[in-house]
């Protein structure tokens, strides 16, 4: 009888949850913020809770625009850099994470998305090369859809990995969606 591992269920589910329930409570406080500042200013009608919630996408676009901006400048980079060692690299998938939205700044592949071989059947999944390893093999992360931070890592050698010609965003699109999108990902690529 398999053992149900109760503390290991927990942490992988809050790993999900946590970030999603703080996102629900900032937007429906700033949801609440712009009603209240509507009202004040009389806009109480469909068409100012609809400008209300403009306002707040906007407001929103603009904050995280502010904040890119900042985190470009000297002084904002090293503050972001310390910030980004002491804390949130602690944190578990922040790097993966991060990385990737970098990556999708940057247009870059920041962990540039592959068909890994697990075994000898043809059969292949999608995953993204985290290492190159000394002795010709690659860490390869292989996400379980449509979580991208959740999966399993394995260490292959070199022929059984098979570079993608794809973004990052489209690897990431892919995998969030079941597999939506996966001819485009995988192209003509044979699978070795």
């Amino acid at each position: 009888m398999k053992q149900i591992n109760f503390k290991s269920n927990f942490f992988y589910g809050a790993l999900v949850v946590v970030p999603i329930v703080i996102f629900v409570i900032l937007i429906v406080e700033l949801v609440d913020i712009i009603k209240n500042a509507s009202q004040a200013l009389g806009l109480e009608s469909d068409i100012g809770g609809g400008l209300a919630v403009a306002l707040l996408a906007l407001v929103m676009i603009a904050a995280c625009y502010g904040a890119g901006v900042a985190v470009k400048t000297r002084i904002g980079s090293m503050s972001f850099g310390s910030l980004e060692r002491r804390v949130l690299a602690h944190v578990p998938g922040y790097r993966i994470v991060s990385n990737a939205l970098k990556g999708f700044a940057d247009n870059e592949k920041s962990y540039p998305p592959v068909l890994a071989r697990l075994s000898e059947s043809g059969t292949a999944v999608l995953g993204v090369v985290i290492e190159e390893n000394d002795n010709d093999t690659f860490t390869v992360f292989v996400p379980t859809a449509p979580a991208i931070t959740i999966g399993g890592v394995y260490i292959l050698d070199r022929n059984r990995v098979t570079y993608l010609d794809a973004s990052t965003l489209d690897f990431v699109n892919c995998v969030a969606e079941w597999g939506v999108g996966s001819s485009k990902l995988i192209g003509d690529t044979k699978i070795m």
